[in-house]
């Protein structure tokens, strides 16, 4: 029986993050202190970043690079992801939040590490560092 993966990407743009404090709201810009890595960190901006291209170009990058691992099992469901996209657009601290199958898990990060340099967000008219939260949905048809 063949099977096909379906990748759905149902990302924004995180609406908590974890370690936080001191919230601070600056016109339509939101940061917190993380205390994980050290830094503030905005998890929302007046312009978010944007994968080049769109998210038409994020879901078609994201279709030709996921590689569903040889396993067993035919596993399906939501991992969800965060990392930051830095003020040069560059993606670091990526983590696995919430986890499916450990082999589905690493190529989801092995994906990100695929990616290109993202647009920057921009927080009234700066470049700044943005956490995304980004989840993805496997599903396998028939």
């Amino acid at each position: 029986m063949k099977h096909i993966l379906s990748i759905t990407l149902l990302f924004f743009c995180s609406s908590f993050s974890f370690g936080q404090q001191n919230e601070v709201i600056n016109d339509t810009c939101i940061s917190v202190f993380d205390k994980s890595i050290n830094r503030t960190i905005y998890e929302h901006v007046s312009i978010m970043p944007e994968f080049p291209g769109g998210e038409d170009s994020l879901f078609a990058f994201a279709g030709k690079n996921f590689v569903y691992p040889s396993i067993e099992a035919h596993v399906e469901g939501k991992i969800i992801t965060s990392f930051i996209i830095e003020s040069d657009g560059q993606i670091t601290n990526k983590k696995i939040v919430s986890g499916l199958y450990k082999d589905i898990d690493d190529n989801v990060l092995k994906l990100i590490d695929k990616m290109p340099r993202w647009n920057s967000g921009l927080c009234n008219g700066k470049k700044v560092a943005v956490r995304y939260i980004f989840p993805f949905l496997i599903k396998l048809v028939e």
